[in-house]
């Protein structure tokens, strides 16, 4: 992280936290953004907290990309169901934002 606080010229960042301690209630409701080194670290406790409205965003990589953070929906998939559409259109309006350089993550 020593290379991002560097590029920022100022520290922006608290921790670290094990996941478990990171996604508390109280955390929660402390910071509003968490920094997660590996895929698994990140992604299972923010799915079990925000499934249907929770996305993806890769940094670093030469590109926007922006995604939703659930699977494929096999489950509901073709069914008579009402799926949400709310993970989709959150990723596609924070890659819009990123595109025009409005201020990031908020929904």
């Amino acid at each position: 992280m020593q290379k991002q606080i560097t590029f920022l010229e100022r520290e922006v960042f608290v921790g670290p936290f094990v996941p478990d301690m990171a996604f508390t209630k109280a955390n929660r409701e402390k910071f509003r953004y968490f920094v997660c080194m590996y895929h698994d670290q990140g992604l299972i406790p923010l799915k079990a907290l925000y499934f249907d409205e929770s996305i993806n965003v890769s940094l670093n990589a030469g590109i926007i990309r922006t995604s939703v953070d659930h699977g494929t929906a096999f489950d509901i998939a073709y069914k008579d169901g009402n799926p949400s559409t709310l993970s989709y259109v959150n990723a596609i309006k924070e890659a819009v934002k990123l595109a025009t350089g409005k201020k990031l993550l908020t929904f």
